[in-house]
């Protein structure tokens, strides 16, 4: 893994050279980061995955980020980070996740 950071942008991009779920590059998206710069981005549901798969290896920052990614899913995208998590044996960790307040304490 490694980190891009663009000042100027102030856009921070985290570049990881392996799957951690299983098909996710072939789900990616192509887009448009910067006139003429296209970079493969992963879906949101396979992005939440991710987290969550952080999360269980001892990431505490992916929580609130899993939340953040989990509310601005559709209610099928939702399901399916569901579906996978239940999958992976995960998914009494993502509702635990899913239930924690984002409030600084």
């Amino acid at each position: 893994m490694f980190q891009l950071l663009d000042t100027k942008e102030s856009l921070k991009l985290d570049i990881y050279p392996r799957e951690l779920i299983p098909g996710e590059l072939r789900r990616s998206e192509t887009v448009e980061l910067f006139k003429g710069v296209y970079l493969p981005i992963v879906c949101r549901t396979d992005a939440a995955l991710s987290k969550l798969i952080w999360v269980d290896k001892g990431s505490h920052r992916s929580r609130r980020d899993l939340r953040s990614i989990f509310r601005n899913c559709s209610p099928v995208q939702q399901e399916s980070i569901r579906e996978s998590a239940r999958s992976m044996a995960l998914d009494q960790l993502l509702e635990t996740i899913l239930t924690e307040s984002d409030e600084i304490r």
